[in-house]
């Protein structure tokens, strides 16, 4: 069959159908779409009318010689006609040819026309709006004869509908898409299918001007710019476009803006971007699955919200203080800070956050030797020390906010004697502890949540199950000749390797308050001296009190488990203990202790400075004070925590 080959195009018009009743028929069913709608119509029966159309068109843009094609599913045409202002006539294809049949003869704005096709004719009721009439087509698609009394046809509705722009892409498994306009989605959505390429066209209507786009292609980057309906992207290489910038030229960017928004893998639909903005992600690896693209008249009001249109993946940052070097400058996402095969000791780091796709922040912790794990800082503050000479040996880093529940944070570490560790993640230790070991170097990532790790994650914290603090050791009986003062040399030796105090016992000593006989108070008696009838020692309470003139990191343990004890060993803490002489059973006693009065004690106590315990042997090191020589000595678990657990007196040196 010849088709009609006249066409004019339609600018404006809007049209509605309201209803299609059709009689005679056998039962089919199809789909009525027009202007993304969907319309169902039952069809009942007659002899001779096979149907009926209900339109409401708008004339208000009106141009005289116009007319509208429409196509049935079945192929055929039907042709709606501008003859005048006031005269439209509806041409349908009865078989043999199209029959012309006055749809509007310009006097009443509702009415009804007969036009035939094939088995008999269509009454279109029409209703007119705006002074003018829209074209309007009909097509049915009759499955069979008349012989029933309750069929139903199902009709589709096509038109060419005016637009402004169009654009289509290319999809993974299944290529070119038909071309959409005017905000109309591009793509898919929850196929997990990429976008591969995209052309975009202006229409002959709009003023002077391109559109002009480029996108960003995996392991390409950004592509050149092209401009109406090239193509920007690849076909048959399977790689996605991540990211798209549209921007106007000439007089088409004087009187529009054009917007767009993607959807992105793993992200869904971002806010809208305009005029050559970034939309998309970066640095993830997500493909685009979805894009839609509107013309707004200049400065008008955008099509919904544009906070968030490209996500930029964030940087984490930061430089190290390494020694005999000092500050090293700024590095980025997996590369190293610091030195290796130069055993040269990392003494402090700065580590920051930038390019935030969502609140949050990054802190971080490092243990130091001789002084042990520090508090969390945060965003580019110094965790460490600079100018003291002392190592690094462990670091944990961790993501606060909404970063935290997006993103996973790695790094490892470069330590001594042992090289690149695992990865550990999201404030997990890394390093080393109780080996003294230094860090020399280190390497952090940041990566969306869930990620697979950059690489094995074993051995990125290294424990040493043997603790030992290197205390110095300090004798309470030479130089100095104090045979009762056990409980100043053991906390002078906490406070010297904390580097709280370097002044001699005798000075110390000197210095430390003493009453007659009451140790609760301060010390009791003289230590220097023998003297019978007193309980010659000072109690933790009051030897906190005088190691706080030293520094206020002296704090009463007393009461502490052997588990607590041996935490505060962990964490680079001495702490001194009340236990009996040669690790004895204790040998109770009732004593006169001045104001306190009488009470119950050990006889045979004495006090000495943990500093050390093996988690394998459960053995205990202390450092006894009794002794000309240095006097270290491991001591198994059975006689420490029996001695210790008599009295649980302590005082720790944090």
């Amino acid at each position: 069959m010849k088709k009609c080959t006249r066409k004019w195009k339609l600018k404006g018009f809007f049209l509605v159908v309201m209803g299609i009743t059709f009689v005679g028929l056998e039962t089919a069913t199809d789909t009525i779409n027009m202007f993304d709608g969907l319309f169902m119509t039952e069809v009942h029966a007659a002899t001779t009318e096979i149907g009926t159309a209900n339109i409401t068109i708008d004339i208000a843009d009106w141009e005289s010689g116009l007319e509208r094609h429409y196509t049935s599913s079945n192929d055929a045409d039907i042709y709606v006609h501008w003859n005048a202002e006031s005269s439209a006539s509806v041409f349908m294809d009865n078989g043999n040819g199209y029959t012309e049949t006055t749809l509007y003869d310009g006097n009443s704005k509702t009415g009804s026309t007969q036009a035939y096709i094939g088995m008999g004719y269509t009454t279109v009721n029409y209703n007119v709006v705006d002074s003018r009439v829209t074209t309007a087509t009909v097509d049915t698609t009759i499955a069979a004869t008349a012989t029933a009394t309750t069929d139903t046809i199902a009709t589709t509705v096509t038109a060419e509908t005016p637009f402004s722009l169009s654009y289509q892409s290319h999809i993974s498994d299944i290529g070119w898409q038909a071309d959409k306009h005017d905000g109309e989605l591009s793509g898919t959505e929850g196929e997990a299918r990429r976008l591969e390429a995209i052309q975009i066209k202006r229409s002959d209507s709009l003023p002077i001007g391109d559109i002009v786009y480029r996108t960003h292609v995996q392991d390409y980057g950004w592509l050149n710019w092209v401009s109406n309906g090239e193509s920007s992207g690849t076909e048959g290489k399977a790689k996605r476009l991540e990211a798209i910038e549209i921007n106007l030229t000439d007089d088409l960017a004087q009187q529009y803006d054009i917007y767009y928004r993607v959807h992105a893998q793993n992200v869904g639909w971002l806010d809208w971007a305009k005029n050559g903005e970034s939309s998309g992600t970066a640095g993830y690896g997500y493909r685009l699955e979805a894009i839609e693209i509107i013309l707004i008249e200049k400065n008008g009001e955008a099509p919904g919200p544009t906070i968030r249109s490209f996500v930029k993946y964030p940087t984490v940052s930061y430089q190290t203080h390494v020694q005999n070097i000092g500050w090293q400058h700024d590095v980025s996402n997996g590369d190293s800070s610091g030195t290796t095969g130069q055993a040269l000791r990392l003494e402090g780091i700065k580590i920051q956050l930038t390019d935030l796709p969502y609140a949050g922040s990054i802190s971080y912790s490092t243990h130091i030797q001789n002084i042990g794990w520090q508090n969390y800082v945060n965003e580019g503050l110094l965790s460490g020390t600079s100018g003291q000479g002392l190592r690094l040996e462990a670091i944990k880093i961790k993501l606060d906010g909404e970063m935290a529940q997006k993103f996973d944070i790695y790094y490892r570490v470069h330590a001594q004697n042992v090289g690149w560790t695992g990865w550990a993640k999201n404030g997990e230790p890394s390093g080393t502890a109780e080996y003294s070991y230094r860090l020399e170097s280190i390497q952090i990532k940041i990566m969306p949540k869930g990620s697979e790790a950059p690489g094995k994650t074993t051995g990125a914290f290294l424990e040493n199950p043997k603790v030992v603090l290197n205390v110095p050791f300090v004798s309470q009986l030479t130089p100095t000749y104090a045979p009762m003062g056990c409980e100043g040399a053991s906390l002078l030796m906490g406070l010297q390797y904390k580097g709280y105090s370097s002044v001699s016992l005798k000075t110390f000593l000197d210095k430390m308050p003493k009453n007659s006989n009451n140790p609760f108070e301060s010390f009791a008696s003289s230590p220097y001296k023998i003297v019978n009838g007193v309980f010659q020692s000072i109690f933790p309470g009051a030897l906190t009190a005088y190691g706080k003139t030293y520094s206020g990191k002296v704090a009463d343990a007393s009461n502490f488990t052997t588990t607590q004890l041996k935490s505060e060993i962990k964490q680079g803490n001495p702490v001194v203990v009340y236990v009996t002489n040669e690790f004895a059973a204790p040998k109770w006693e009732i004593s006169f202790m001045g104001s306190a009065g009488y009470v119950r004690s050990v006889d045979n106590m004495h006090v000495m400075t943990l500093v050390g315990y093996d988690e394998q042997t459960g053995n205990y090191l202390v450092n006894d004070p009794n002794s000309y020589a240095i006097s270290q000595y491991w001591v198994t678990k059975e006689k420490f925590e029996k001695a210790y657990n008599a009295l649980r007196y302590a005082v720790v040196v944090r």
